[in-house]
């Protein structure tokens, strides 16, 4: 039930989401790939060593995104 749950709030966090191009700084851990346009202040971002993706609120939650089996979502570039 809770992985059933992440990937649906995933999918919804994704789908309410604008891609700006990504939000990159070479000293920045993480970098931006989305930003959240309906009032939530979340972003997706990935890890710029694992390529890992997360979602991001800017009140102080960050999680993992991962696919149906579990397997955590990878950034492939902007043309996924």
């Amino acid at each position: 039930m809770k992985k059933t749950t992440l990937i649906i709030l995933s999918a919804i966090t994704l789908s309410c989401c604008s891609n700006k191009g990504t939000n990159e700084t070479k000293t920045d851990r993480f970098v931006t790939v989305e930003t959240n346009q309906l009032g939530y202040r979340s972003q997706i971002v990935y890890d710029r060593n694992t390529m890992v993706l997360y979602a991001y609120t800017l009140d102080g939650g960050f999680t993992l995104l991962v696919d149906s089996t579990g397997k955590p979502l990878t950034w492939k570039g902007d043309n996924q």
